[in-house]
């Protein structure tokens, strides 16, 4: 068994033989070779001018690769299905760094200056939506000049939204009350239902909303079982457990091939799991690591947390072990038993889908979006098992 560790960084510069990685100050010539692109894509966003609401997601400065970054994304599609008549956009958060489009997965979406944005806003009469990612949240009004600070409180029908996608990025309550001294209208909706409780809503102190999570990756080709690689694709978490790990794996497995998933762009990171008859997650469990092999015909591995798998139903799945101890005893023998046996295999990627999909159904996903932005809430602080009307 080899291990393979890409090499981290997406820009490597090579001069006379020796590579320089450059990704920090790419990210500032990333900015000055977006501003022609985005200058040029808002001229033709003669769109604007028929709308009556402005719906923007703001997203990093720097364009990145993430679960949390392509939800965005999806969300950005999504509505822009559900409000035909809604302008929506992308904007990089306030700040000096920008970019014009994300090439880190496949997406057609423009991204444009937070400046752009506030020069529109000057004679915007309509409604406005401003979706702000949670690690954004606590720092967002302290982020704004004063110029944009007063522009935003002038807005008379302003909403704010923040996007809670990771519950351990998510500013305490006192963090993002600031927020309201830009609108009295201030949201929050969710990634997860576990998240979904009363004492959210009461504890921040207003409503609460699930959108659930929807990535679209049905754009990557999946592997058929017979060209699969003896490759064990594994993630770049840190887990006290993982050397330990790995080093069974390679004594138990010999003829196998462990590959650290670092440094690829998402495009070459869905080649890879696609081609790797299995994928292991260090982090979380329940996540990307261990659904999207799914969509290009691979399987994840997993050790189950009540944390962070939606239910206890997952643990009946062969492939989601009990403890890192239960997985250094029996994932060998299964990993075994499951290359060698193809309808086997297939009908674990079948049988683990269907459940995904009980878990993520696209139809709630939608019907969630829709009942956002019409003003009707899952939960309302002080007022339990509500969907308030507005």
């Amino acid at each position: 068994m080899k291990w393979i560790s890409s090499e981290e960084g997406h820009r490597v510069l090579t001069i006379f033989g020796l590579k320089i990685r450059v990704s920090k100050l790419w990210r500032y010539v990333d900015t000055v070779l977006a501003r022609r692109r985005q200058t040029r894509a808002w001229k033709e966003s003669v769109h604007l001018q028929n709308s009556d609401t402005l719906v923007v997601f703001i997203v990093p400065g720097y364009a990145l690769i993430s679960a949390g970054v392509m939800s965005i994304y999806s969300l950005c599609r999504t509505t822009r299905t559900l409000l035909p008549t809604a302008t929506c956009l992308l904007v990089t958060e306030p700040g000096a760094l920008s970019h014009a489009h994300n090439d880190l997965f496949r997406n057609e979406e423009h991204v444009f200056l937070w400046g752009q944005l506030m020069s529109l806003l000057r004679t915007w009469q309509g409604k406005v939506i401003l979706h702000i990612p949670e690690y954004l949240a606590g720092r967002f009004v302290s982020c704004l000049s004063g110029v944009h600070r007063r522009l935003l409180h002038s807005l008379q029908h302003l909403h704010l939204n923040i996007l809670n996608q990771n519950m351990q990025l998510m500013p305490p309550p006192e963090a993002v009350r600031p927020l309201s001294s830009l609108s009295p209208r201030v949201t929050q909706t969710l990634a997860f239902r576990r998240n979904l409780t009363q004492d959210l809503a009461d504890t921040y102190g207003m409503p609460v909303h699930l959108f659930s999570v929807r990535i679209d990756i049905s754009a990557y080709p999946s592997v058929p079982f017979e060209r699969k690689e003896k490759i064990i694709a594994y993630s770049p978490d840190v887990c006290p457990e993982k050397e330990q790990v790995l080093e069974h794996l390679c004594r138990a497995l010999p003829d196998y091939e462990l590959h650290l998933i670092k440094g690829i762009t998402f495009n070459e990171y869905m080649e890879l799991i696609a081609r790797s008859s299995f994928v292991l997650t260090f982090g979380e469990g329940f996540d990307s690591y261990f659904i999207q092999p799914l969509a290009v015909g691979s399987v994840g591995l997993a050790v189950y947390n009540d944390t962070f798998f939606p239910s206890s139903a997952w643990k009946e799945f062969p492939q989601v072990f009990a403890s890192w101890d239960a997985f250094v005893e029996q994932a060998p023998s299964f990993i075994r038993s499951l290359a060698a046996d193809p309808p086997a295999y297939y009908a674990l990627i079948t049988r683990t889908n269907a459940h995904l999909a009980q878990v993520y159904p696209k139809d709630e996903y939608m019907e969630n979006l829709r009942s956002f932005y019409a003003g009707r809430y899952h939960l309302l602080p002080g007022q339990p098992n509500t969907l308030s009307a507005a």
